[in-house]
């Protein structure tokens, strides 16, 4: 199984494979009964217009998106904006509602728009003590990201600290729970292939971490169809962002009392 960005697959694919559940994790926050609602969908549809005509104006929903009123608010560039314009996308595609030119201008547009965003994503913003801490790691060099930035994002709305600067280095990963505290490591699986680096990678994590109750979960597109792993010695296995963020909460709530 291939990262959905690297195979190009179509909207629905993607959609999918990628973003399986990320909808019921973080739907509900600007719904008809929020105060900034009519503003968010406005925005929504201007991004779903311009990604089909006007790669400009697409960067502009973007930059929108930080605007003092939204961001204040809550509102997130990749949950908010990017995923619901992806899943629609998506419907389109199923439906025949777009034309499939359309179509795949706006999915190539959206995969530029996720590269450049992607770039300045990896530099993670500084820890907040006391809160819950998250490292999430990659284990594909070549870096499939999109996944892991929904993950980071999600955990830090509901207030977590997450470390997000390791792609596939195993090295660097290990350097990192052993100078740093983590509640939690997060490892994305983007092929079939990296199951079997899994064990081998979670007992040098928890031997190097600074943590002896780290919890490891495993996470990505090889296990959003939701089949059993009795074979993978971690502590979970998330088939969507939701799913990992509801139970790592639970372990670091039912650990720290």
């Amino acid at each position: 199984m291939t990262d959905p960005f690297d195979a190009c697959e179509p909207p629905a694919e993607l959609a999918r494979a990628a973003f399986s559940g990320i909808d019921l994790a973080h739907g509900s926050a600007f719904d008809d009964r929020h105060p900034d609602h009519a503003l968010v969908q406005a925005l929504r549809q201007r991004f779903l217009q311009a990604l089909v005509v006007d790669l400009d104006d697409a960067k502009a929903c973007c930059q929108a998106a930080f605007q003092p009123r939204l961001a204040t608010a809550g509102f997130d560039l990749y949950l908010d904006l990017m995923i619901p314009a992806i899943r629609t996308l998506g419907e389109q595609w199923e439906t025949d509602g777009m034309r499939f030119e359309d179509l795949s201008v706006a999915y190539a547009n959206m995969h530029h728009l996720l590269l450049t965003h992607g770039q300045a994503w990896r530099v993670a913003p500084a820890f907040v003590q006391g809160r819950p801490s998250l490292l999430l790691s990659t284990l594909d060099p070549s870096g499939h990201i999109f996944g892991p930035m929904i993950v980071a994002n999600l955990f830090r709305s509901e207030g977590w600290n997450v470390s997000h600067n390791i792609v596939g280095q195993t090295e660097l990963l290990l350097d990192e729970v052993a100078s740093r505290r983590f509640d939690v490591v997060g490892l994305s699986v983007g092929t079939d292939h990296e199951l079997l680096r899994v064990n081998p990678l979670c007992a040098e994590v928890r031997r190097a971490s600074l943590n002896p109750g780290v919890r490891v979960v495993a996470g990505g597109t090889v296990f959003a169809q939701g089949h059993a792993f009795p074979f993978l010695d971690v502590d979970f296995v998330a088939t969507s962002a939701g799913d990992a963020l509801a139970w790592c909460r639970g372990q670091v709530s039912s650990h720290r009392t």
